[in-house]
């Protein structure tokens, strides 16, 4: 029995970077650290190799590169030229994110971290892209079903296999006592009314359950909103508040490394 031959690097290399432009594709931008966790996550050497492609990458005119600046991130997206050969070989309807690069937004840094989470989760995810795209998009096929829900629109999603939804936030700023008590009744009366049933969401999403919302902490936050936001619905619901529900309800991560907790007590420091 002969040996299972194996791929030529050439090709390995080629693939990896038609992943990327996947990955661009469905993210707008991303960073190094991004890539490498997407397309290197078992390598021993990830942030170096997914360095190594990307200057390739931008030497052969795939992609864009955007200076991060003093002690920022460099950013990539694609390039007219890349966007065309993803289109030609995916079918895909690509479009260069030259645009979306001009003004980095630590928001979208925040949501992305948190689809790539999701992603090696097992979810299927959609982005900020494609929620906030409207007619026809650049990614008209996996466009969002779900713009918003009693309103409120997310800063991403993900479903799973049994079509159960995780809404996403990210909490990049202060939330004042006003915007804090509308988010504290959105998650009271649409997302989880307090009978505890799921509900359906509205068509075209109607085969899709709200299941939890995962709140992305930036350090400045962590100390402080989940013991504001349990002190907000319990002020609401009264007496008829239960911790239990709410824990199994909401999550709250650590924007930028895995670490997670549920319900409301102290976040791991």
């Amino acid at each position: 029995m002969q040996p299972e031959k194996k791929a030529p690097s050439k090709e390995i290399a080629r693939d990896r970077e038609i992943e990327i432009l996947r990955y661009l594709h469905v993210f707008g931008y991303l960073t190094a650290q991004q890539i490498a966790a997407l397309v290197y996550s078992h390598a021993s050497q990830k942030d170096r190799l997914a360095r190594r492609t990307l200057q390739r990458m931008e030497g052969a005119n795939l992609i864009i590169r955007k200076s991060g600046g003093f002690n920022a991130p460099d950013h990539h997206t694609l390039s007219e030229p890349g966007a065309c050969l993803l289109s030609s070989l995916t079918g895909l309807n690509a479009s260069s994110g030259k645009d979306l690069v001009r003004e980095i937004s630590k928001h979208r840094d925040a949501a992305n971290w948190a689809g790539i989470k999701l992603l090696q989760e097992g979810y299927n995810i959609w982005t900020e892209r494609d929620i906030q795209s409207v007619g026809e998009s650049a990614r008209n096929p996996m466009r969002s079903p779900i713009k918003n829900v009693g309103g409120k629109v997310p800063d991403l999603l993900a479903v799973d296999s049994n079509r159960l939804v995780t809404w996403v936030e990210v909490e990049a700023s202060v939330r004042g006592g006003r915007d804090l008590k509308k988010l504290a009744n959105w998650l009271i009366n649409t997302a989880f009314p307090i009978s505890g049933n799921r509900i359906p969401l509205n068509p075209p999403a109607d085969d899709l359950w709200l299941d939890r919302v995962r709140f992305i902490m930036t350090e400045k936050h962590i100390a402080s909103f989940p013991q504001r936001l349990e002190r907000q619905l319990m002020s609401l619901l009264g007496p008829s508040y239960q911790s239990e529900f709410w824990t199994n309800q909401i999550e709250f991560h650590r924007v930028w490394t895995n670490e997670s907790w549920t319900g409301f007590e102290n976040p791991p420091l």
